[in-house]
C-alpha cells in the first residue's frame, strides 16, 4: 500500500519510507538519501546524493529515506504502515 504526497507539497524536506519518486509537472533538483528509514532517523545509514537534476516523468525507485526538493516538484510514495 502506499500515500501519494501531492507535487504541491513536495517542495521542502521529508522524511518517511518512501518507495518511489516520480518528477512531476517540470524538471526537478533533489537531494536524496536513499536506504531503510530507522527509529530514531539519526541511527540510520543512507547513501546521500546531493544536488540531482532530473528530468521531468522520471521515477526514482527506493527504498528512500529521506528527500529535499529544491526546485521543481515530485509525487512520493510512502510505505504504510
Amino acid at each position: 500500500m502506499a500515500t501519494i504526497i501531492p507535487g504541491a507539497l513536495g517542495i521542502g524536506s521529508h522524511t518517511g519510507s518512501f518507495t518511489k519518486l516520480i518528477v512531476s509537472g517540470a524538471d526537478a533538483k533533489l537531494d536524496i538519501e536513499f536506504g531503510q528509514l530507522t527509529d530514531p532517523v539519526d541511527n540510520g545509514s543512507y547513501s546521500e546524493f546531493l544536488s540531482l537534476e532530473f528530468p521531468e516523468g522520471v521515477h526514482i525507485d527506493g527504498p528512500i529515506a529521506k528527500f529535499k526538493v529544491t526546485t521543481g516538484g515530485v509525487i512520493a510514495y510512502q510505505t504504510t504502515h
